[in-house]
């Protein structure tokens, strides 16, 4: 089974982000449906949008948050795995 953090990702493109101060709301303009995410979750999202690899997500997650590579790696994994459940994220590679 790949790891999560070793695909190459992309955001649904009919996505739609607002960020507000204790996180973000997605909504999908093709289904109108909503998605809320905390401020980590904001964060890690804002850089996926930016085509940032999960990897280095994680990376700079820990050293902003000033947590554990490994929590960081945690929480970047669980979330871009429910991302790709909810079809929000599209798997391009699955090395």
């Amino acid at each position: 089974m790949v790891d999560v953090l070793e695909l190459l990702l992309a955001v649904r493109p009919t996505l739609v982000s607002k960020r507000m101060a204790q996180g973000a709301v997605l909504v999908d303009s093709e289904t109108g449906d909503c998605f809320e995410l905390n401020r980590i979750g904001a964060d890690i999202w804002s850089e996926l949008e930016r085509g940032v690899s999960a990897v280095g997500i994680a990376d700079a997650l820990a050293i902003r948050h000033h947590i554990s590579s490994e929590t960081a790696v945690k929480d970047v994994r669980n979330l871009v795995e429910d991302l790709i459940r909810r079809g929000l994220l599209k798997v391009l590679n699955d090395r």
